[in-house]
């Protein structure tokens, strides 16, 4: 029991040290940002002053380092700027300048998500490991329980134990894991499916699932533009050797804990002691830890002697045995008939329960369930990632009005150079506006209106409806209301995900309770009661027998 609960914590381990990663390294960019916040604002002034990027930068990054990846969007987006101004200068638009006013964008969206990024890490203080903190208490309640009754050893150590530890584990990785889901932004990770890919390297794989493919290529299809949508990359093929990934764990690991489950049953069932209370409180106390041994060897000696016997053929196997003489002496069962059926036909069941334990239909029934449900698991991320898509999304689409705003001023600006920058720095929509660049050069009209389908978003499509104006218009007319519409966006996308994050936090925290509530039910109230009621039961009884 010690080293499967060992593995257990293990693999606890494991999870709270990647997640944890994760999380420092979350804060550590948040971080960074704020002080690319600054860095932008001091920039700001001194161009003010000076007129002049090259100096302005290179004065400011005297006193302030930019300290975020170069990959980082708020990086890029600032490298553009600096890009364009470099190629074709500053300009005024309404008596200000263009690069400032840019700055002052990108400034805005920067301190709009430190703001609801520090509001997060308030919501979340200390849930995450509130969650974590029941499991590590289990090796304590167990020993204080076992202080207390002794009796309740056999409801910690045995197969009750077992399956409700699995059960607290299970339970307290996968709530920890929403809650850190919860709190952490996704990541942009290319190499989601790296295990699934290479298992689609073997030819038999790839074409058990090209002919899976071929045969529900409508439904696929559908699929496969639902992951581009939620995720930016990935395809169908990976999504279904993901979920065959799940079922083969899930088959393996069920396979794998019936039979730890069933030997712990039978382990249990070999140190239970049938020996009626009334007879063994006759005995001085060293002479029942010897009478206790006895009949524990006697049970293992008879277990694998008795297979197929029936009670009359095991009463006669019974009295052959020397460990039954002593024992039936050491209990004065010699001269009890009555006493000594009623020890053999105890003993005779206990050996029967041993031997009954292997695997039936409802084991086959349970593998197959927990295989089925862990295929769908898939499926459940996807519908998560769908909900979670939101807040993502709105910021996307920020980012693509300000990327948009850096263009539009500028004479030589056209529509497929906006276009080909949106793709540049879209994510999740990324496969849809590259779609819309290669279709651009020979039908505008229709690719722009095919974005707008594809797209719901109504930022993107107030985007698009000024591209199609732009073949009447110049680039910056077209684009006239352009800010006002981006300044309400950007209240709105604040309301929004505050909305978002108060939902998220009310979830993480009502979760957060749950693995203590567990180890209170399963390792607490329920061993205490159950044992209460069976000491009342023997007691019941060896007052009977005492009378």
């Amino acid at each position: 029991m010690w080293i499967f609960e060992g593995i257990l914590y293990v693999i606890l381990l494991l999870v709270f040290i990647r997640y944890d990663r994760k999380k420092r390294l979350w804060i550590k960019t948040v971080s960074q940002e704020e002080k690319f916040e600054h860095y932008l604002s001091e920039l700001s002034a001194t161009y003010g002053k000076q007129k002049n990027i090259e100096e302005a930068v290179a004065e400011v990054e005297e006193s302030h380092t930019v300290t975020l990846p170069t990959e980082h969007s708020y990086v890029r987006i600032y490298g553009a700027m600096c890009a364009v101004i470099r190629e074709d200068g500053d300009m005024l638009s309404d008596g200000y300048s263009v690069f400032q006013r840019n700055l002052q964008y990108l400034k805005e969206e920067i301190r709009e998500n430190l703001l609801l990024c520090k509001s997060k890490m308030h919501g979340f203080t200390g849930l995450d490991v509130l969650s974590v903190l029941p499991v590590c208490f289990l090796p304590v309640v167990r020993l204080w329980a076992i202080r207390v009754s002794e009796g309740l050893s056999a409801y910690y150590y045995g197969s009750y134990g077992m399956l409700t530890t699995v059960l607290l584990f299970v339970a307290t990785i996968g709530i920890y894991g929403l809650i850190l889901w919860l709190f952490l932004p996704d990541e942009e990770q290319k190499d989601r499916y790296r295990l699934e890919k290479w298992l689609l390297q073997f030819p038999w794989m790839a074409y058990l699932l090209d002919v899976y493919v071929s045969r529900h290529y409508t439904k696929c299809l559908k699929k496969n533009e639902q992951i581009k949508q939620l995720q930016g990359f990935g395809n169908v093929r990976a999504f279904l050797m993901k979920k065959v990934c799940f079922f083969a764990a899930a088959l393996l690991g069920s396979v794998l804990f019936l039979t730890v489950y069933q030997n712990a049953e039978r382990s249990q069932i070999l140190t239970q002691i049938k020996i009626p209370s009334y007879q063994l409180m006759m005995l001085p106390e060293r002479a029942q830890e010897q009478v206790k041994k006895q009949y524990q060897e006697l049970v293992a000696q008879v277990v694998p002697e008795t297979f197929k016997m029936d009670q009359e053929a095991f009463k006669e196997h019974l009295e052959q045995l020397a460990v039954w003489e002593e024992l039936k002496q050491e209990l004065s069962l010699t001269e009890s008939v009555q006493g000594a059926e009623e020890f053999v036909k105890a003993l005779f069941l206990q050996v029967r329960a041993y031997q009954g334990i292997r695997i039936a239909w409802y084991h086959i029934l349970f593998i197959v369930v927990v295989s089925i449900l862990a295929f769908q698991i898939p499926e459940l991320f996807l519908v998560a990632e769908q909900w979670k898509s939101r807040e993502k999304r709105m910021s996307e689409c920020l980012r693509l009005q300000t990327v948009v705003l850096l263009l539009i001023h500028y004479e030589k600006t056209t529509v497929e150079e906006i276009l080909s920058q949106m793709e540049n720095f879209a994510v999740l929509f990324q496969s849809q506006m590259a779609e819309a660049v290669d279709h651009f050069s020979y039908d505008r009209i229709r690719s722009l209106q095919k974005l707008k389908q594809e797209i719901p978003d109504e930022p993107v499509q107030r985007i698009c409806d000024a591209l199609e104006f732009c073949e009447e218009l110049p680039v910056e007319e077209a684009f006239l209301n352009l800010e006002d519409e981006r300044e309400y966006f950007l209240k709105k996308n604040m309301e929004e995900r505050r909305n978002y994050q108060g939902e998220c936090i009310a979830l993480a925290k009502m979760a957060a309770y749950l693995p203590m509530f567990l180890l209170i039910i399963l390792k607490l109230v329920v061993p205490f009661v159950a044992e209460g009621l069976s000491e009342l039961h023997a007691y019941s009884q060896s007052m009977t027998g005492f009378f």
